[in-house]
């Protein structure tokens, strides 16, 4: 698999999931793909949500502020919850 496609892949499920700095750096990446390259990682953050992502892995996910935290920092809090979950095979050789 090519890199750009795996890491993508896997900032798209973090961005999913709300994560800002992981977006905010899908987002530079993204914008530097070539259309070719865009078309291959949306097709890749597609599979990896659908296999890997919060709703796949029965999770929630929510942001949180606390007035401890450094200014303009979130968390975000992910919480596990019961039931069956499909483990799928990482492919990392194309």
């Amino acid at each position: 698999m090519s890199w750009y496609k795996l890491g993508m892949g896997w900032l798209g499920v973090a961005k999913e999931a709300g994560v800002e700095n992981w977006s905010a750096q899908y987002d530079a990446f993204y914008s530097a793909a070539t259309t070719q390259q865009k078309q291959l990682i949306d097709e890749t953050v597609a599979l990896y949500i659908t296999q890997f992502g919060v709703k796949a892995q029965n999770m929630t996910c929510r942001r949180s502020t606390s007035p401890r935290r450094i200014f303009g920092e979130v968390k975000i809090d992910c919480t596990k919850h019961e039931g069956i979950v499909t483990e799928h095979d990482i492919q990392i050789i194309e």
